[in-house]
């Protein structure tokens, strides 16, 4: 479900998929002369940044992998579930190393609880967008954090996420 949303927010900013694996999805998006790229992964485990710069590596097009702006130019997203969200403390040194890792890729690891995927079923990315602008919906995420909510994953993908716009 994360990975379709995710996916359709992609979309939305007129990236295309050219490679998909159950895991793993390539995307470009060409505009004028600009080139930009983008991977979507989901991360079962937290693996050492060099690891998973080997596996983006080794499942990349070779499409990408010919063109010298990819490793310049490339976003991974890194997919990963939490049972639930206070895990996060668990994991911050590893996933804080695989965000600051200068190696190949820009990486953000947008996390994710149990619950809130329960939160967002059915849902899409235009739900997502009209989410995020709800004042009653941010005052009580602001209230408390920590609660698994629409708004919750929202605000971490827009967060997280900065390239996506909530307009």
């Amino acid at each position: 479900m994360i990975k379709q949303l995710i996916d359709e927010a992609l979309v939305a900013h007129e990236f295309a998929v050219e490679r998909e694996t159950d895991t793993t999805s390539f995307y470009v998006r060409e505009k004028d002369s600009a080139i930009r790229f983008a991977v979507l992964h989901i991360l079962n485990d937290l693996p050492a940044p060099a690891e998973l710069n080997a596996r983006i590596n080794k499942l990349a097009p070779e499409s990408f992998t010919r063109n010298p702006s990819f490793k310049k130019n490339c976003d991974l997203i890194c997919i990963h579930r939490l049972d639930v969200l206070a895990e996060f403390k668990d994991h911050e040194e590893e996933i804080f190393a695989i965000e600051e890792d200068p190696h190949f890729y820009k990486k953000y690891i947008l996390y994710y609880s149990t619950a809130e995927e329960s939160a967002l079923t059915d849902f899409t990315y235009d739900k997502l967008v009209a989410v995020i602008s709800d004042k009653i919906e941010f005052l009580a995420y602001k209230e408390n954090p920590l609660i698994a909510t629409q708004y919750s994953f929202a605000a971490k993908t827009f967060i997280k996420l900065p390239f996506f716009r909530a307009t």
